[in-house]
């Protein structure tokens, strides 16, 4: 069971693609260590993508969903996540991927450890069968430095997340 921490937020900005989001908002909902916080920005979308909201049941705080009546610019829909953003980390899930479910402990774990890091990015490749995905590197980069600090493998579109 994960601990409900508020150290990390997941943004998923969406617009009508209400089957993927419901697997984006698993996935992070899966993470193994660690709860983040999720919000949810509707750039205006049908009532499909708010019937998988709510479809995802009672999950207190660790789901926000903020919904625009109208729509607006995409990097609008984007920063209407960061302004409601308060935790220590932030990655964002684009709303037709999905995180690994030990993706919050490994690149919270490389940040802890890094404390001149600025940002870590994973990379992982998954194929359309979901049967067969693999990690690919873990990178931390600081103020003047690039280290690759991680390679992951054991676990084929590709997949960033910047932490």
């Amino acid at each position: 069971m994960p601990i409900e921490c508020k150290r990390w937020t997941v943004g998923i900005p969406t617009f009508n693609r209400p089957d993927y989001l419901l697997d984006a908002v698993s996935s992070a909902l899966r993470q193994e260590w660690i709860q983040p916080l999720i919000i949810i920005s509707d750039n205006a979308s049908s009532t499909k993508a708010e019937a998988v909201v709510s479809s995802l049941g009672d999950f207190g705080d660790s789901i926000k969903h903020i919904r625009h009546d109208k729509q607006v610019a995409p990097v609008d829909n984007f920063l209407s996540i960061l302004d409601t953003c308060k935790t220590e980390y932030f990655s964002w899930l684009q709303d037709d991927d999905c995180l690994f479910d030990t993706f919050g402990q490994t690149c919270i774990n490389i940040l802890d450890k890094n404390p001149r890091a600025a940002g870590c990015v994973a990379f992982a490749l998954r194929s359309r069968d979901l049967n067969k995905i693999s990690w690919g590197k873990t990178t931390i980069w600081g103020t003047s430095m690039h280290l690759d600090i991680l390679s992951l493998s054991s676990r084929s579109v590709p997949q960033y997340n910047l932490i």
